[in-house]
């Protein structure tokens, strides 16, 4: 009885201990902000379950939960920053590939470009991996190789650009004025251009 006693007690300090609810995990999924307050410092268990989960899910062949369980995962363990990088790598890298036609590849690089470009202009601002974890990916993914997924990936990146910079991927002007004042005017619509842009903000 008392082992019990103290188990519940232990607990109860813990959820009373909980460090207080990251702005980070606010921006991400809907739910995840009341999760986090809830689980307090059992936060890395969840992230772990959900880890797991997702690794299975991912070896059975049923990647269509990647990014719902990427973002979570990344919500929950906000001051893990590479862990951002390495979702962003499996959502890009392995589902893409995993599917065998650019053309369903493409919304998986872009939610693997999109959770980079958001961590790496919000909440990691002034970390230079999330930075160079973005530049690494545009340009070993959109921009490499002459492949046919490669020059897939490239056309529908760039379209992604032709009335201008998406809404959800900004770009800081003082950045791009510098850069175009070394180098001359950029099109930025080739993904090059962007992997060129976040290597200096690295």
């Amino acid at each position: 009885m008392s082992r019990w006693v103290l188990v519940i007690a232990a607990l109860l300090g813990a959820w009373l201990l909980r460090p207080a609810p990251s702005p980070v995990a606010a921006q991400g999924p809907a739910g995840v902000s009341m999760v986090a307050t809830a689980l307090g410092g059992f936060n890395g268990l969840a992230a772990g379950y959900l880890w797991l989960y997702a690794t299975n899910q991912r070896a059975a062949g049923r990647p269509f939960d990647q990014l719902r369980l990427a973002r979570w995962i990344s919500a929950l363990q906000p001051r893990l920053g590479s862990l951002h990088d390495f979702q962003a790598t499996i959502l890009a890298y392995d589902v893409a590939d995993s599917l065998g036609d650019p053309a369903a590849g493409w919304p998986w690089v872009r939610a693997g470009i999109d959770l980079l470009w958001t961590e790496a202009s919000g909440p990691r601002h002034d970390d230079p991996r999330a930075a160079t974890a973005l530049a690494a990916l545009l340009l070993g993914r959109v921009c490499g190789g002459s492949s046919g997924a490669g020059t897939y990936y490239q056309q529908a990146y760039s379209s992604l650009w032709l009335d201008g910079t998406p809404a959800v991927w900004p770009l800081e002007p003082a950045v791009v004025a510098a850069l175009e004042a070394e180098v001359g005017a950029l099109d930025w619509r080739a993904g090059a251009r962007a992997g060129l842009y976040w290597g200096r903000r690295a």
